[in-house]
Formats: C-alpha cells, structure tokens, sequence
C-alpha cells in the first residue's frame, strides 16, 4: 500500500475513533478495519486524481521562478509539490 493511502487511512481512523478521552492507536485496531480505512482512503485517492477547474487556475496562478538552464532553455523553479499544494488547498476552501 502507497505511504498517501495508509496517511490518509490513518486520519480516518483517527476520527472515527476519536472520543473526548483520545484516539485509538491505529495498531491497536484490528487488521480487518484497517484494510476498511485503506480501502475508503484509496476511494478519496481516486476521488482527487482529477482536478477541478478551480484548481487548475491555481496552478496556472501559481508563481513561478525560472532559471537558465545549461542548454539555454528556461527551468521552473517552482517545485511541483507547491504547485499540488496550492491546487489542494483551493480544493479544501
């Protein structure tokens, strides 16, 4: 299983188990709902993997630095997970 499944598997759980005194660990729960959170984890995996438009603007408002690079070409500096950050963020508003 991917390290984003079982990151977002485990804060499902985390709330869904959560109560005022605190969180069930994750490896105290048994096998069998793990494999639920991981499943539902993966259905919100699927569920992103298309953006929206609103989310593809953010992208493309997204501000890049460029350099030049050895072979004359110009390089974006900005690193793709700032760009996949921003176009979250817009998704999470």
């Amino acid at each position: 299983m991917s390290e984003m499944i079982d990151r977002i598997a485990k804060a499902i759980q985390r709330e869904a188990w959560s109560n005022s005194v605190g969180s069930v660990p994750w490896d105290k729960i048994p096998v069998v709902y793990q494999e639920g959170y991981r499943k539902w984890a993966r259905k919100a995996v699927e569920a992103i993997r298309e953006p929206t438009e609103a989310m593809c603007d953010m992208a493309i408002v997204t501000p890049n630095e460029y350099a030049d690079g050895d072979d004359g070409r110009r390089i974006a500096l900005t690193k793709p997970a700032d760009v996949w950050r921003t176009m979250i963020d817009e998704a999470l508003k």
